[in-house]
């Protein structure tokens, strides 16, 4: 395992490669504080790097310089509403806010996200890690957020998939492996025509469930974020093979899950480059053209984008 680290880390700084791939968005970053998982932070679990940052202010720089290496241009940053709310102010150009629910937090106030969207201060409702909270989206204590995201137009990230190892005897004893299977939130779905929705880690391992969502339901995409850095490089290459041969190539996007480890962002592009399945056109679409394109951005923004 450290073989490998030190060969994806040496992978990853690489000169020259920001600048060859073009511009991309992270569907999955984090806005945490340093000390999210601990003073001091915990190392990455697949480089062995311990975070230098000892601040917010440092932590939150740190990522936005692995980002400029990178060309990331944009990116979804959910986390606790002030973090969020201060990334956002530092580069609101480089940051997009999302209204996240995490293992431990409360779920917010339907009227108070609606005036953080209606006040343009977070575009994203997400990442919602409803899993953690014993819930599934078709759950009818969670059905006000997607009527008030659907009325609103404003995109839903649902955490689906996985939690780290032991979650249900740690801090989310409600929460149960079977709760990320796409396939449950179906009902919520069919409920909500006009939603946008991306679907987290893109359901794994549920492949063939995740399948039937994206063939079922036109409007709902997923982000490849974590699969792209912590699973076996193999496991990881079959899973987003499986979609790509499903014909979903234009469905999924990128993301980091980046939480507070930057060198997370640079690990999870490696996984997407060394794909050779993956066509450069194929490639573009996963790290930009599809993000582009489920968000809705407009030409000069994307123009803006390429000449960075």
């Amino acid at each position: 395992m450290k073989a490998l680290a030190l060969l994806l880390a040496a992978l990853v700084a690489g000169p020259g490669i920001a600048q060859d791939r073009g511009p991309i968005i992270d569907m999955h970053l984090h806005a945490f504080g340093f000390d999210e998982f601990g003073d001091p932070p915990p190392p990455n679990e697949i480089t062995g790097l311990v975070p230098s940052a000892r601040t917010d202010e440092a932590a939150l720089r740190a990522t936005i310089a692995e980002m400029q290496k990178h060309n990331v241009v944009l990116a979804v940053a959910s986390g606790p509403l002030p973090d969020v709310l201060r990334w956002a102010s530092v580069d609101p150009a480089r940051f997009m806010g999302g209204a996240g629910v995490g293992p431990l937090d409360a779920l917010p106030d339907v009227e108070s996200l609606r005036r953080l969207a209606q006040d343009r201060q977070i575009a994203v409702f997400g990442e919602l890690g409803l899993q953690y909270h014993g819930l599934s989206a078709s759950d009818p204590a969670v059905a006000p957020y997607f009527a008030l995201a659907e009325e609103l137009d404003v995109p839903v990230a649902l955490h689906t998939g996985l939690g780290g190892s032991g979650t249900a005897y740690g801090c989310c004893p409600k929460f149960r492996a079977s709760l990320g299977n796409p396939a449950i939130v179906e009902d919520m779905l069919a409920r909500h025509p006009r939603l946008r929705v991306y679907l987290m880690h893109a359901g794994y391992p549920y492949l063939a469930e995740t399948k039937a969502i994206l063939h079922s339901y036109p409007q709902v995409y997923v982000d490849i974020a974590a699969l792209n850095w912590t699973l076996p490089r193999a496991e990881f290459h079959a899973y987003l093979k499986g979609l790509i041969d499903a014909g979903f190539g234009k469905r999924i996007m990128f993301g980091s899950d980046q939480m507070v480890w930057p060198d997370a962002i640079g690990l999870a592009i490696a996984g997407v480059e060394q794909a050779t399945f993956l066509s450069p056109e194929q490639k573009r679409d996963i790290f930009y053209n599809n993000a582009a394109v489920f968000l809705r951005l407009d030409q000069a923004t994307i123009e803006k984008h390429h000449r960075k």
